[in-house]
């Protein structure tokens, strides 16, 4: 009985230092850390820390590459449109596209749009995502 408590303790004792160890990426393949560099980018984006992020010109499926919420786009530093489908690419029916807006010198951002799961982001250069604070009241 004592051996068994005493190999109780000493797992106890050793759990914290297992669990700070570190991670060896080398034994993962290239589409698992891909995969892991969403899941990572999707969880700091949903800590209460998390300030901005900037997002590369493309196609971005929200719920998957971004978290739905509520946000405020800022171009980087050039021109470009930004496009928000409903759930699916050039689809021009009724409610189809739910934002289309040209980023510029005169309009640099958008103050307030909500990303719903499903939605497409559809961006032709980079763009700077903040959650929205509102007024800032």
């Amino acid at each position: 009985m004592k051996k068994t408590l005493a190999f109780v303790l000493v797992c106890l004792v050793l759990l914290p230092c297992v669990a700070l160890a570190d991670v060896d990426l080398s034994e993962m393949n290239f589409a698992q850390l891909i995969n892991l560099e969403k899941q990572l980018q999707r969880e700091i984006m949903s800590r209460p820390e998390w300030k901005e992020v900037t997002v590369p010109q493309g196609f971005w499926t929200v719920g998957v590459d971004i978290p739905a919420g509520t946000y405020t786009i800022t171009r980087e530093n050039k021109s470009l449109n930004v496009f928000l489908w409903k759930k699916s690419l050039n689809d021009y029916s009724t409610g189809g596209m739910i934002v289309n807006t040209v980023l510029n010198d005169s309009n640099p951002t958008i103050g307030k749009v909500a990303l719903k799961n499903g939605n497409i982001l559809e961006i032709t250069g980079p763009v700077i995502i903040t959650p929205y604070k509102g007024l800032g009241f």
